[in-house]
């Protein structure tokens, strides 16, 4: 018991070194840039913010003293083991946008995710309401500052969580009500929280649906007479016919073959257009011919794997695209699909070449 009180007030008086502490600072700072930087290029600043902070050493020497159920420490090494040393909080405006985030998030170069965790995937299952938000845990960046050396180890992982303005107002209330009510809560605000949670999710679900619902209403109400679209520059070769068949037909098309998936709208349906005829494709015919051999399923599997369950039927496109022409498909969005996505083009590549690699691990390609 004596050994792990001093590992404690060690570990403590380690954490609040000056040098520590600016150390987690830069590399704080260091996480928000690149955070912003990333997340701008497919959102635009009033649909997204981001938070980052340095966990106060009261609160670090708390979770450091945190037992499990066996009543034996949780952190053997708390400098290395507590992973939220430095977090950052990343909310949007409806949980349609979180696994967009945190996709962007984790395939940047300069971000290294060890781990992807769901936290609302626990509840359909238990059929219960709670947090939610996807979270990731990454490697620490590089940064001029360096961390000081010492037998106690140092954070070994960052923590970047995304959530819903709503979910993230139910956690900061739930967590300050069990704070207060210190594991002795009253059953009946217990399950106020939990109708609190019900609600707040209900309205995420109908706040997304909305926002599918209008860019459905765009696709299937397109203007009188529209302009054929025009193709230049590598997608010169491919015939107007093509681009057009494909563009009409693909709504009913991913709505046949990934029912009760989110529908695309109409930037994202044009895009997959002219990403498909770049690879050849002449037509509604070629797609559905690929979805008829595709592995849907074994390719949903490597995703859900890696926590991305919930996947619109335009990105299931775009994972059995990539697919069929891997390297050539990732060249393309190198060289930019013409006229749509212009923020999203220059993390495109590196989103697709993380995909790809979780592919290849999985023997699909």
């Amino acid at each position: 018991m004596m050994s792990e009180q001093s590992n404690l007030t060690d570990a403590r008086r380690a954490y609040e070194r000056g040098e520590y502490q600016t150390f987690l600072a830069g590399l704080r700072d260091a996480v928000e840039t690149i955070v912003n930087e990333v997340i701008s290029q497919d959102l635009d600043r009033e649909q997204f913010s981001v938070s980052a902070r340095v966990k106060a050493p009261e609160s670090f020497a708390r979770k450091a003293a945190a037992t499990g159920a066996d009543g034996n420490a949780k952190y053997i090494r708390p400098l290395g083991s507590v992973h939220d040393q430095v977090a950052l909080r990343v909310r949007v405006l409806h949980e349609g946008q979180i696994g967009r985030v945190a996709d962007l998030l984790q395939a940047d170069p300069r971000l290294t995710v060890e781990e992807r965790q769901n936290k609302s995937a626990v509840h359909p299952e238990r059929r219960s309401f709670g947090y939610g938000g996807v979270h990731l845990l990454i490697r620490p960046v590089d940064i001029p500052q360096v961390c000081p050396d010492h037998d106690l180890g140092r954070i070994e992982r960052l923590e970047i969580q995304i959530r819903t303005h709503a979910q993230h107002a139910w956690a900061e209330i739930e967590h300050d009500v069990r704070y207060k009510a210190h594991d002795r809560l009253d059953p009946e605000v217990s399950r106020d929280l939990d109708r609190a949670a019900a609600l707040l999710e209900t309205a995420d679900m109908i706040l997304a649906r909305l926002v599918s619902s209008i860019d459905a209403a765009q696709v299937a109400a397109p203007p009188v007479d529209p302009p054929a679209p025009e193709l230049s520059g590598p997608f010169a070769q491919a015939t107007q016919d093509a681009l057009f068949e494909i563009s009409s037909a693909l709504p009913a098309l991913l709505q046949r073959s990934f029912p009760g998936t989110r529908p695309a709208t109409s930037a994202s349906l044009e895009w997959i257009a002219r990403a498909a005829v770049g690879m050849g494709m002449d037509g509604p015919a070629a797609i559905e011919e690929l979805l008829s051999r595709a592995p849907i399923e074994a390719l949903h599997d490597v995703f859900a794997a890696a926590g991305q369950r919930e996947r619109s039927a335009l990105r299931r496109l775009d994972d059995i695209l990539l697919w069929q022409f891997e390297e050539a498909y990732v060249e393309q969005a190198e060289e930019g699909v013409e006229g749509t996505w212009e923020k999203y083009s220059a993390g495109r590549p590196g989103i697709l070449r993380w995909r790809l690699e979780r592919m290849r691990e999985a023997g699909l390609c």
